[in-house]
């Protein structure tokens, strides 16, 4: 989930379908449902930031931040597993509250005390209620920065529109091709690619501070595994002749240059988190 970012996704389906959790996500944030739901998954992302030191003397390293990564993608994976299987009538938070106490087992972590559940309630609730007033009474500069949009984050939300607009307006995907169809990947890896450039990057000023840096090169790292992925499939598609091959040429230029694009800006990265505090 990206939250606070403008985010592109697409499920395995060619038919560009929601999945059914992502349909139950929908939902909710129609519903003004989100707030809390968000409260519950920043609990989660909280405990997976505990750290032997003050969250104030030492960022988290590029290390720990894909240790966290990969913990929070396990839970992800669940969470969708079982709203797949239980459908759309399943209670999302009530799946979430029983895979956090399912991880925790699994951790060997102690249950909570009473005294620690009601402090936790009383956060929650806290937590809930200023996600409410913030609804009700937002903050202008905080609205402004919420919807501040990266360039290259723009840019890879761009091609991505382009690209499935183009696909589908000159019938380049066969109604019966599975998402394996090169032509699918290349569009399904780009948008992929633009939903982490934009979990990464929109929402804020940048540069970011220094304790978020290491989690956003892990998202740049996963939105630069995507672009790979869409450069594979381009390579296909045009071995295949399945598009137009001065089309084709020039979205491979552009995927190139969001790839460059996204290494400067881990490298940038990298040197802020590298100097800490400092």
């Amino acid at each position: 989930i990206e939250s606070a970012s403008y985010t592109l996704t697409i499920s395995p389906d060619i038919t560009w379908d929601l999945t059914p959790a992502e349909e139950e996500t929908q939902r909710r944030a129609n519903a003004g449902e989100l707030g809390g739901f968000m409260e519950r998954l920043g609990e989660a992302m909280a405990g997976e930031a505990r750290a032997d030191t003050a969250w104030n003397e030492k960022p988290p390293t590029e290390a720990e931040a894909e240790k966290m990564q990969a913990d929070s993608d396990r839970l992800a994976d669940r969470i969708n597993a079982r709203m797949d299987r239980e459908g759309l009538a399943a209670n999302y938070e009530k799946i979430l509250e029983e895979e956090l106490e399912r991880r925790s087992r699994e951790r060997g972590e102690k249950p909570l005390t009473p005294e620690e559940e009601a402090m936790r309630a009383e956060w929650i609730d806290e937590m809930n209620q200023a996600a409410a007033e913030a609804v009700k009474n937002p903050d202008p500069e905080i609205e402004a920065e919420m919807a501040t949009k990266h360039p290259v984050a723009r840019r890879a939300a761009d091609l991505a529109v382009r690209l499935m607009q183009a696909t589908t307006a000159r019938a380049w995907l066969p109604a019966e091709a599975s998402s394996e169809h090169p032509v699918a990947d290349l569009v399904s890896s780009t948008m992929s690619a633009g939903a982490k450039f934009a979990g990464a990057l929109n929402g804020q000023s940048w540069p970011p501070a220094v304790n978020f840096c290491a989690g956003k090169i892990v998202r740049l790292k996963r939105a630069r595994d995507y672009l790979d992925d869409a450069l594979r499939a381009a390579e296909a598609c045009g071995e295949q002749k399945l598009t137009d091959a001065g089309w084709l040429a020039g979205v491979q230029r552009e995927l190139h240059e969001l790839t460059h694009a996204g290494d400067e800006l881990i490298g940038e990265l990298r040197t802020r988190l590298g100097r800490g505090f400092d």
